[in-house]
């Protein structure tokens, strides 16, 4: 923040937004000898430490399955893709309907151009599951997909600890009392650390924000720096609501 203030004129403003957290202890699929490490669906239904156990249903894109869904865990095999968010219909969609089927919990194969995770944005006020969901990597889903089709029995364990906790977002104003706002915005947060994501936004923001005192002159200018993109944007609608300047005084 000092660098956005330090001899630009804005007037700096830190925002307080509730957001999820999660800290895992034990996430992992286990199903016969295979183990496999996952991904906490946030907001996160955790198992207990018992884990959540039930024979493997397979299910694709569509939400069709072979086999009885009551007390099983799903596997919802997703086509390759970019996946970025739960809410996209090719993945909340079967889920959706794993859970009114009957199933206790389901595991996502994100699969991908990495064979990795590929973690998936979410809702940040609320779950969007009542049960356990976890991600699995497409590199290691073999084993689990023979299981499905063996009618194979596998657990899944979600520990650990989370909750809520303040995070921020900040901004800095420039008011010269034009009545017609330029507003700049880059997020700051993103699944794991996200350097290589985040940081050519950030260091473009603040060039910008020095650039624009001098170069933009006959605008008020409002630099913001959202957290909880990976929530569906849920920092943005927070500056939006309280230190976003008013939308019919925004030009661009």
């Amino acid at each position: 923040m000092g660098a956005l203030c330090s001899k630009s004129r804005y007037a700096v403003e830190k925002q307080t937004v509730s957001v999820p957290y999660f800290t895992p202890a034990r996430c992992e699929f286990v199903c016969g000898e295979h183990k496999a490490e996952v991904w906490p669906q946030p907001i996160v239904v955790p198992t207990g430490p018992r884990g959540v156990t039930g024979p493997l249903v397979r299910l694709d894109v569509k939400g069709r399955w072979l086999g009885e869904m009551a007390g099983a865990i799903a596997l919802v095999d997703l086509p390759v893709g970019r996946w970025s968010t739960m809410m996209a219909k090719p993945v909340r969609g079967p889920v959706e309907a794993a859970f009114a089927a009957g199933a206790k919990a389901v595991v996502v194969i994100s699969n991908g151009p990495t064979g990795k995770i590929i973690a998936l944005n979410t809702d940040g006020r609320k779950p969007m599951f009542s049960s356990p969901v976890a991600l699995l990597a497409p590199k290691q889903a073999d084993a689990f997909r023979a299981g499905a089709i063996e009618g194979a029995s596998a657990t899944l364990h979600l520990e650990g600890e989370g909750g809520r906790r303040p995070a921020f977002n900040f901004g800095g104003r420039l008011d010269r009392g034009k009545g017609r706002w330029l507003a700049i915005s880059t997020p700051r947060s993103g699944w794991f650390t996200c350097a290589g994501e985040r940081g050519p936004g950030i260091t473009a923001w603040l060039w910008l924000a020095r650039w624009a005192v001098q170069a933009v002159s006959d605008h008020d200018l409002a630099f913001i720096c959202n957290l909880g993109h990976e929530y569906e944007y849920l920092g943005a609608a927070e500056a939006k609501a309280k230190i976003a300047p008013p939308v019919a005084q925004t030009r661009f």
